[in-house]
Formats: structure tokens, sequence, C-alpha cells
């Protein structure tokens, strides 16, 4: 039996095409959802998660991570740039925290480049924030009338205390 010799070879270029057709840069989540937060008196809402990165293809890819949307403000990022050698992973650690209340829509935009091509090639992790305010917030007075109130009674204590020992000492 005689194997034709372009056989061969247009099965060995089908191989080649078809492995670097299924490399791909991999964001796992690949949105990062929806938060729902709650400001506390006194304190920003913060909340802590993470996201994976990957590289599938034969070379190496530059990575640089950007916020997108009106969380600009709000998002910090572990890392913003890093290179990924071929099968390798790279977990960012991500950080919200909000002051104010609203709605606030964006992402995180990952560019990726090579040293061996200048094209670009870019996804958004889409996050979107809401945020409202605590019930204490929006009633402040009741904090301050707790407050009151615990001062007044921590000072009756004081007196009536004192003035037990003293019928003692009597």
């Amino acid at each position: 039996m005689k194997v034709n010799v372009t056989v061969i070879f247009a099965l060995i270029a089908c191989l080649i095409f078809f492995s670097n057709a299924m490399a791909e840069l991999s964001v796992k989540p690949g949105k990062l959802g929806v938060l729902h937060m709650e400001i506390f008196p006194f304190s920003p809402a913060v909340v802590e998660r993470s996201f994976e990165v990957g590289n599938t293809y034969n070379n190496s890819i530059d990575i640089t991570l950007d916020i997108s949307g009106n969380l600009t403000d709000i998002v910090k990022l572990s890392k913003n740039s890093f290179t990924l050698q071929p099968n390798e992973k790279q977990e960012i650690g991500y950080t919200v925290s909000v002051t104010k209340p609203g709605t606030y829509i964006g992402g995180v935009v990952v560019k990726v480049g090579s040293q061996y091509g200048a094209s670009k090639l870019s996804y958004q992790a889409d996050l979107v924030v809401f945020v409202r305010e605590s019930s204490l917030l929006s009633n402040a007075y009741v904090i301050i009338v707790a407050a009151a109130l615990m001062i007044v009674l921590i000072v009756v204590m004081i007196f009536y205390f004192k003035k037990k020992s003293q019928g003692r000492k009597k």
C-alpha cells in the first residue's frame, strides 16, 4: 500500500493549523458578574474577588489589565501587567471598595500583545456593582440617639454605684 506524500503533507498542515486555531486567551470566569453591596455607617463597602487569565498559545503573551466604565475609582487590581508563558495561568485579585451608593458598570479589560506581532487582542470581563445605603445610615439620628442614651445610662450607673458604695462606708 503506497501512501501519497501530498496526503501526508496535507494532514500535517491541517494538524498544525487546527492546533494553532484552538489556542486562546482564557479568562475565568468570563464575566465577573453582579455585586450587590451595602454601605454601613462610618465604613466603606469592600469585596475581594479574583479571576484567572491563561495562555494556551504556543508562544508567550504580554497581558495588560485596565478598568473600564465608572469602575475606575472603585476597583483595584493586584497586578496591571505581566507576561504569560505557553500554558501558564495567573490568578489576579481585585478589590471593590465603595463609599457612595449608586450603580457602577464596566469591567476588566484584558489586552494581549505578543513579541511576534503588533496585533493586539482584547477582552472585557464585565462587572456590575449595585450599592445601596444601609437602613441605619439613612436613619443616622437613630445612631446619635442610641449613643446619647448609652452615655446617659453609663453616667447614671456611675452615680448609682458611687452613692451605693458611700452608703456602705458609713
